[in-house]
């Protein structure tokens, strides 16, 4: 990955004079922009933290059941929800693999540097529900925007088919 040709690219210089300008005229200091992007960040981290410890409390809700029926009868319910539940964690993973395979192909095609990051990223995003494909679709395009190499085209088609194949 040559990082010179993303500093010394023209389109940099102008982002960050527009951003210089934004500033200005928004009247908003950078270090206020930077701790909006901290508490987004960091309520994000709480949020997974809290749907991982509510995973192992619904886990570990089998075992305080009340008397020898009610556990074989939850058990039995139990046992089938783990079941779906592993079924449904197995083929999730097994799409995103693929997605994430194509998208690494779509990046290779497209000659964008780190298609294999951005490949792991989307297999790894595409287990957030909703958002995640979208986050995968759009992490690249700032580094495509930035390569000289590059045009709006480029830019275009790099969002286009990753998201055509999150769709289909």
């Amino acid at each position: 990955l040559d990082f010179d040709k993303y500093a010394t690219s023209p389109k940099l210089t102008e982002a960050l004079s527009h951003f210089d300008r934004l500033q200005s005229v928004s009247g908003i200091p950078m270090q206020v922009l930077l701790s909006i992007v901290d508490l987004v960040i960091s309520s994000a981290s709480r949020l997974l933290l809290m749907v991982l410890f509510l995973a192992f409390m619904l886990i570990g809700l089998s075992d305080s059941l009340g008397s020898a029926a009610e556990q074989d009868r939850s058990l039995g319910v139990a046992s089938k929800v783990r079941q779906s539940l592993q079924r449904y964690v197995w083929i999730r993973v097994l799409l995103s693999a693929f997605v994430g395979s194509q998208v690494w192909w779509i990046y290779v095609l497209l000659e964008v540097d780190m298609a294999f990051l951005f490949a792991f990223l989307t297999f790894l995003l595409n287990h957030i529900p909703h958002i995640g494909y979208l986050m995968s679709v759009l992490l690249p395009v700032p580094l495509v925007f930035l390569d000289p190499t590059k045009n709006f085209s480029n830019i275009i088609a790099c969002m286009w088919w990753p998201l055509l194949l999150h769709l289909l």
